[in-house]
Order: structure tokens, then sequence, then C-alpha cells
């Protein structure tokens, strides 16, 4: 005869949930040890803050919800930080705490959640996991919490109890609006003279919407920006990303297509919102729930919104692409103007970029360059987390460019900055044959972790540690000789070419973590303030 703790992997096996993510714990050891004889990916950490932070990282990678198993003891506390990130984001998560009564303090998680639920009762066990799941994957995406008191996990399971043997195929609904609301925004968009899409954050995030996102743009040659968070949605280098003049294209757009964002974001992203005088712009904004729709942010406009939709992105775009493709349309601006203020802007980019002799100081143009050098051939596999840097400058689209969605975490965007290198090690945890990369710039108040440093070797979860010197006060590299790890040190132009080569290769054949310390040169921010030639 069974017993609880089997029902719960049993269910959650059906659930096709595909991680479980958990620390060394009496309490939830042997629930663990359950997971490990099945197919689900069980990832231990040494903490529950690295579990938490790694869990939620899962679901924004696999638009699906991983399980994090932690203790319902004072320990849970430590793992906040990932649950309030997973639901600050918009990440599904299923949080499962299992511990004692008397000492369950997991009910402290109620304000982080979308669904709460302790569970003393076996015949409760799949209804709460099924609920717990549904919850997390629609509407607004988010973390949930079943806790569990630990007799449930040892009570035998009868065989009166009837027990889920498959996933029911609407756990997650597709939500689509109004047929005639994409009606309208169609008409709207073929008299559009200058339409421009901005792809937000929850655009990368949900499921496959990037797939209709690249047709919608490719078919009908509409141009479009991205914000630091959405970057790879639509690659970087397409021929219709003006990413790069991202306040200019605004500027000059007289019907704005939001997807996945809102004019709060763009205002976030530093993006010129609107040209004030502009009372003829039309704005649509489509997202997948409704409290992401805006209705006051712009009260200068003579209508606010034309019109907002709400439903699956993916399914919404789908319908979009279908409508178009029956009338055969084509964007009517030949975006002219903004071509050329394009390439007048990648030009001046490529001069920043050159260096001057092999024994020049490097600067962060010829350092990125380098950068994407080096990674072109693993491209695909390169998922990069980034800390301390401005993504919103409009260079950044240039400086590493993306070629897939969630490619690029931003930490310095996140509410809890200062984790970046432990989001690394969590890609790592999720795709083994990922090589994750960790960008730092050091701007005070941050400062690298050596003690994470050390917590990814001690746990065989190597990352690729790029660190942007500019005080130059400490030599990174150095500390790497104590750590027993490859350390490389570049202060010109032929050396960071060097150096990043030999730390790629030393990270690939050793499998442990390596660092790479460019002393790179402050570059003056008259350099960064491109003036561009006046609409014509």
């Amino acid at each position: 005869m069974s017993n609880g703790a089997e029902l719960i992997v049993k269910t959650v096996s059906i659930l096709e949930i595909g991680a479980v993510f958990g620390i060394d714990d009496f309490n939830t050891n042997p629930v663990l040890e359950l997971f490990e004889s099945t197919k689900i990916n069980v990832i231990r950490f040494p903490n529950q803050k690295i579990a938490s932070l790694a869990s939620s990282i899962y679901g924004y990678i696999k638009s699906s919800p991983a399980i994090l198993l932690l203790p319902g003891s004072s320990q849970f506390l430590d793992g906040l930080s990932g649950i309030s990130n997973a639901q600050y984001q918009r990440w599904p998560l299923i949080v499962i705490t299992i511990s004692t009564d008397e000492r369950n303090i997991s009910h402290f998680s109620t304000s982080l959640v979308k669904f709460y639920q302790r569970c003393s009762v076996l015949d409760k066990v799949q209804k709460v996991l099924i609920q717990a799941f549904k919850c997390s994957i629609n509407g607004r995406t988010g973390p949930t919490h079943i806790h569990f008191d630990s007799s449930v996990l040892t009570a035998p399971v009868e065989d009166s109890l009837k027990q889920l043997t498959k996933r029911n195929s609407y756990t997650k609904f597709s939500l689509l609006p109004e047929s005639n609301r994409l009606d309208d925004i169609v008409f709207l968009l073929t008299k559009a003279r200058n339409p421009l899409i901005v792809v937000g954050k929850n655009a990368a995030s949900s499921s496959k919407a990037h797939i209709q996102l690249r047709s919608l743009v490719q078919n009908f040659h509409l141009p479009f920006i991205t914000t630091a968070m959405a970057r790879g949605t639509v690659p970087d280098f397409s021929q219709h990303s003006f990413t790069v003049i991202a306040n200019e294209s605004i500027e000059n757009a007289d019907f704005l297509i939001l997807v996945g964002t809102s004019l709060k974001e763009l205002s976030q992203n530093n993006f010129n919102t609107f040209n004030k005088n502009n009372k003829k712009v039309k704005v649509i904004q489509i997202d997948n729930v409704p409290e992401e729709i805006e209705d006051e942010f712009i009260p200068f406009l003579d209508t606010v919104y034309e019109l907002a939709l709400v439903g699956d992105l993916h399914d919404v775009l789908e319908c979009l692409n279908e409508r178009l493709q029956a009338i055969d349309y084509v964007a009517r601006s030949p975006l002219t103007y903004l071509s050329k203020l394009r390439d007048q802007k990648i030009r001046i980019f490529t001069e920043l970029e050159i260096a001057g002799s092999p024994e020049s100081s490097v600067n962060m143009f010829y350092a990125f360059k380098s950068i994407r050098e080096s990674f072109q051939e693993y491209q695909d596999d390169v998922y990069s987390v980034v800390e301390g840097f401005d993504l919103s400058n409009e260079f950044s689209s240039l400086l590493y460019p993306m070629f897939l969605p969630k490619q690029l975490i931003d930490v310095t965007s996140l509410p809890v900055p200062g984790n970046g290198l432990l989001y690394a090690m969590s890609l790592k945890a999720i795709e083994r044959t990922w090589l994750s990369v960790f960008f730092f710039k050091e701007d005070a108040p941050l400062t690298f972790s050596v003690t994470d440093l050390i917590t990814s070797i001690s746990n065989d979860l190597p990352v690729i540690c790029i660190i942007f010197n500019e005080t130059k006060s400490v030599r990174y590299d150095l500390l790497c000789q104590s750590l027993n790890i490859d350390g490389f040190s570049a202060t010109t132009t032929k050396d960071m070419d060097t150096s990043l080569k030999l730390g790629i290769q030393a990270y690939l054949k050793r499998k442990r973590s390596v660092v790479i310390d460019i002393q790179i040169e402050s570059f003056p921010e008259r350099a960064l303030n491109v003036h561009l030639v006046p609409k014509m």
C-alpha cells in the first residue's frame, strides 16, 4: 500500500512538471528521494535562497512551473526572496513545504503567492496540487504554495481513494478577445502611416509568443523595438529592429502596438513615451492579464488607449497574423527616415568599437565586440545574466545582441539586486549544456560576491564570470588561485581577445568556473551622447 508522499510524487508526475528544487532536510528528504526515482529532474541546493531563485528562473525559462520543496520551519524564510521575485516577474512556481504542526511558519508567504493552502488530510492532496498548478499558469502567472503536514506523508493511501490517472488537457486555458476587436486592430493598422510594435518582457516570458511575433514582423515588414528583458524575442539583428533608435522611433510613430508591455515599462526603460504635442498617436495594448492594462498613463492624448486586448499572447498574435494575411497587408511606410537614422547610429557605434592598436586600453565597446566574436560559435547555447549595466541604453542591442528569447536576464532591473551570480548558477542547474555567463560591472554599491563564486565551485555549477573592472582596485583573476580555478586578466585589446579565448576553452575543458577580469577604461560621457541628424 502506498502512502501520502508517493501520492504527491505521482500527482506531480501526471501534471508533467519537469523539475523539483530542494535542499537536504529531514522533513523533505523522503519526498526528494521519491522524486529521484522518477523521470523528474531533481536539483539539490545547499540553501533555501539559491533553491528558490533557481526554481523561479526555471518558470521563466520553461514557461512552466517547477516544484520548490522546502521545510516549513524557520529555514523557509530564507526562500522568500525567490518566491517574491517570481511574484514580481510573473514567473510560474509551485512551492511545497513540509513540517510538523508546531514548527510551521510557511503561512508567512501568503502575501507573496496567488494561492495558499494547508493540507492535513490525504484525500485533498491531489485536489490542492491540481489547483496550485492551474492557478500558477493561468491568468497572471506566478507562485502558488501548498503546505503539507508531515503526518500526510506517512498516511496510507486506501484503495477506495480515487486517484488521478492523466493530466486534464484544460489545465491551461486559452483566452481570446472578441473577434470584432481584432478586426478593429486590422482596420487601424491599415490606416497607420508609421506603425511600431513595442515588445516587452511579458511577451518574452509567454510560451511560444515569440513565434507569432517573428511572423508578424517578418511577413508584414513591421518595425519593432524591445525593452531590455524582451531582447531576443525577435532577433536584435533583424532588419526590422529599430531598438538602437527607440526614442526616435516612438516619437515618429502614429500607431503603437504594445505587446506584453506598457507605457509605464517604457518609461522605466528610459524610452520617451511620446512627443506630447502629437495627439494623433493611437495606442493598442495586448497582454494576457487584465490588471496589466493601463488606462490613465497618457491623459494628454485625445484618447487614452484606442484598444486593449486581453488574451493568450501566442493565440492573439496568431489570429492577428491570419487576419493580416487574409488582406495581403504590408506596412505602408518605407521608414526611409528611421532607416537613415539607424544606419547613422550603427556607423557611429562601429567607430567607437574599433581599437587603435593591439596595445590600446580596453573600452566597453571593444570589450563587447571581442565578447560577441568569442561566443559566436556557441550563440544559441549562451545564456547571460547581467548586473550593474544600464541596458536601457539604446547601444545595448548592438553591444550584445540576442537571438533567442530569454537568453538575457537583467538583474539590475529586478527588485532585489546583488544575486546575479546566483541566477547564472541557476541557469547552469536548469540546463547543463548551456554556457552560463555572468557579466558584472563593478559599480557601488554592488560588489562581486566571492562567496557566491565559492558556492558555484563547491556545487559544480560552473559559470563564466566576466568582470568589467573600472576602479582596478582589485585583481579578481588573482583571487582564483586560492580557489583552484582559472583566472584571466586583460588590460589591452590584445589581452582581451586572448583571455576570452583561453577562458572559454578552460571552462569547456575543466567544467569549472572561470573569471575574466577586464581592466576597462571609463568611456567619456560625451561619446555616448550621439546627436543624430534632425528630421527632414
